[in-house]
């Protein structure tokens, strides 16, 4: 049998029966029985023994015996041009007052000014039902904005209006004006929603630094542990809601856009922004708002 559609996924080599993966991409792992039970990520240099072709999908086994797939929709599988950029917390304390009421409430809108995410959803389907609920927020609706201003250059990102309201700033093109594809839209949106169900955590969190108990240094790592726990949260959402949505849909996926690389150590995750990557995050969004909680609680009574 040819191996040739492993070499157009361009995602792996193949010698012999050996499969060594040549581009990060999105394994499905099954259980004895069949069943896809988990979505993992290969990094490149990681190698597994050729199983077969299953309806063009690549049937790949490792050391252990797991077998894993390769779909076909992991041809367009690629990391986002900064995995940080869906990242983001709360804007400057001082900005809060200035959100104002008019900002967009509902996902019907949301679409009708991004007509593009209708290619990935539509109305009433798993991924719209979705985000209805969680805009809904139980009652608390989450509203949205176009101010880009409030981004620097991150493609999203939540704080709280002056009623309590989250509100979510949502990119839809680069600080250069190149258009920001509709999934990368969507993980971004799905991100900053799960994002902003922790209200009460970032709340905690300001109010320590507020009294003094938090250096700078332990309230930035306050913040990032707790968008460490919405990145496995968005990639829950991968698994469960994304994925089978694209393969019952037949949609191409980009899994970097959804936080897979993202794994169990906190301090490894930090590591690899400030060393590896040098992005910013998380000191570029929580110090700056350290600073002013400080700055607030030694002004002039």
């Amino acid at each position: 049998m040819s191996l040739l559609p492993a070499l157009v996924f361009g995602l792996v080599a193949v010698w012999g029966n050996q499969v060594t993966v040549t581009r990060q991409a999105p394994l499905e792992r099954f259980s004895p029985d069949g069943k896809v039970v988990d979505i993992c990520e290969a990094l490149p240099g990681e190698k597994f023994t050729f199983v077969s072709f299953y309806e063009k999908d690549l049937i790949l086994m490792d050391d252990s015996g797991t077998h894993y797939r390769i779909a076909q929709a992991a041809t367009d599988y690629a990391l986002a041009p900064d995995d940080a950029d869906t990242r983001g917390g709360p804007v400057m304390p001082e900005d809060v007052a200035k959100i104002t009421l008019e900002a967009n409430v509902n996902l019907d809108a949301l679409v009708e000014d991004r007509p593009e995410l209708l290619t990935l959803m539509q109305p009433q389907d798993d991924v719209w039902t979705w985000l209805q609920v969680h805009f809904s927020n139980g009652g608390w609706t989450i509203r949205w904005s176009n101010d880009r201003s409030r981004l620097s250059h991150y493609l999203a990102r939540h704080t709280y209006a002056a009623d309590g309201h989250p509100v979510i700033f949502l990119a839809r093109e680069l600080s250069d004006g190149a258009p920001i594809s509709a999934e990368a839209q969507l993980s971004g949106l799905v991100f900053e929603l799960l994002n902003a169900m922790h209200e009460y955590e970032f709340e905690d969190v300001a109010a320590r630094g507020s009294r003094g108990e938090l250096t700078r240094t332990q309230f930035v790592l306050a913040n990032a542990r707790i968008e460490f726990a919405v990145c496995h949260e968005t990639q829950d959402f991968y698994r469960q809601v994304w994925r089978p949505h694209v393969l019952r849909n037949h949609l191409s996926d980009r899994g970097g856009n959804w936080h897979l690389s993202v794994g169990d150590n906190f301090a490894k995750w930090i590591a690899y922004h400030r060393t590896v990557a040098r992005d910013g995050y998380p000191d570029d969004v929580y110090e700056p708002e350290y600073d002013a909680i400080v700055a607030k609680r030694h002004a002039p009574k």
